[in-house]
Order: structure tokens, then C-alpha cells, then sequence
């Protein structure tokens, strides 16, 4: 199967209620796990899969979080360059529109995806130490495998602040949402770390003038969300 054919920009943009929305996001992860090939292709966001998992899989969080699973809002991603990156329609209200971001280290995520294609696994606390060029290749030593609780949430906290204030200075014209993923699948073992996560974020936050009226931080794993205090 090409990988290319499992998502179209028409059947992305297709408005979905959350159940729905839901359904068709683990239809298509299951899609993508059939095999190795497909499953490396979706990993490394290749093609129309850096929009599914960075767009649509946060939208599909934030209308978990926001709206019960039998709400009759639907939710139209919008797909390509553009203002805003969907369109959120509720049943008695006037639609509004989202932007939306995926808080990432983007250079060592390159690197990790390329050292999980090479090795077939690759640590997601550690600190991966790249050495030569893209002409000459790379070579990859991972340290510090573990690290402390601190260590872990400092990795995981950082983008997460850096693309709010990135986003929040800037005027989005009509939007009046905006959202942040991020992957925190291996973040949280105890409900305790979740909390502390969130008040790590909700301090960091503080003082910070944001132009949206609602700013939310999803977890794609559905264990993490928290809406932002906005002015």
C-alpha cells in the first residue's frame, strides 16, 4: 500500500462530530500500523501525516476535553496555508475559527526519527548528541537515558512555553482559539506528575499578554489537558 493514498486533503477537511472525528483518527492509525513501512512513513510526519498528527490529532483532543463524546459540534479541519488550521461549528452558537501549533524540539525529533529508523528504537528521555553532516552522514550517541523528573518535564516543558509566546504576541485575525499539542506519552506515570506538569505550565504562563480569548495544551495521549488564563 502507498503510504501516500491513506489520507486526502478531502476527506481531512470532512467536518466530523467528536465521535466521529474520533472514529476516523483510529481508523487511520490503524492504517498506518499495518506494517513497517507505513508505520515508519507516519512516524516521521512525512507527507499529509505531519497534518494529521499535528493538527488534527490536537483538535481531536482539545473537542474531547471541551465537548462530551454526544455533542453535536463538528469539527472541519482546514488543511494547507491559511489563517487558521480549523473550523469549529456548534449547534446554537456562531462557528469560530482555531489555530492551531505542536509544541516540539523539531531538530532532535529529526535526528531521534532518523536514530529510531537506523537502530529500530531510540530512548525518549535521553539527550541525543549528533555528530557530521546531512552530505557526509550523521552519527548519534544518546546520554543520560533516565534523568530526573525535573529533567524530563524541562524537555517536554520548553517547547510548550516557546511556541505559547511565539503564538501569543501574534494578531490572528477572527481566530479566537488557539491550541498546543504535545506528545506526552511517555510523560506521566502517576496522576501526581500530571498536576505537577500543569502547575509547572500554568506558572510559566503568568504575565504573558496573548491576543486569543482561549488558549488550550492538549497531550495526545487524552491524560493531559489544561486551558490557559488568558487577558
Amino acid at each position: 500500500m502507498n503510504p501516500n493514498n491513506i489520507l486526502s486533503i478531502a476527506d481531512m477537511e470532512k467536518p466530523r462530530t467528536v465521535s466521529e472525528l474520533d472514529e476516523w483518527v483510529h481508523k487511520i492509525q490503524d492504517r498506518f500500523a499495518k506494517n513497517k513501512k507505513l508505520y515508519n512513513f507516519a512516524r516521521q510526519k512525512k507527507g499529509l501525516a505531519k497534518q494529521f498528527y499535528e493538527e488534527i490529532w490536537p483538535l481531536l483532543r482539545y473537542a474531547q476535553a471541551k465537548y462530551s463524546t454526544e455533542a453535536l459540534t463538528k469539527l472541519a479541519p482546514v488543511i494547507g496555508s491559511q489563517r487558521f488550521d480549523a473550523i469549529v461549528m456548534e449547534p446554537y452558537s456562531p462557528e469560530y475559527k482555531v489555530e492551531i501549533t505542536f509544541a516540539k524540539d523539531g531538530y532532535e525529533e529529526f535526528h531521534k526519527m532518523k536514530l529510531l529508523e537506523q537502530d529500530g528504537h531510540v530512548s525518549v528521555y535521553g539527550d541525543l548528541e549528533v555528530t557530521g553532516t546531512k552530505n557526509m552522514g550523521y552519527s548519534y550517541s544518546m546520554k543520560n537515558e533516565t534523568g530526573s523528573l525535573d529533567e524530563v518535564f524541562g524537555k517536554y516543558h520548553s517547547p510548550i512555553i516557546r511556541a505559547y509566546k511565539a503564538k501569543a504576541i501574534r494578531k490572528y485575525e477572527e481566530v479566537e482559539t488557539l491550541i498546543i499539542g504535545f506528545d506526552d506519552h511517555m510523560l506521566f506515570s502517576h496522576d501526581e506528575d500530571s498536576a505537577m506538569f500543569k502547575s509547572m505550565i500554568l506558572d510559566s504562563v503568568k504575565g504573558v499578554d496573548c491576543s486569543f480569548a482561549n488558549v488550550w495544551i492538549v497531550g495526545m495521549s487524552g491524560k493531559f489537558d489544561v486551558r490557559l488564563p488568558t487577558n
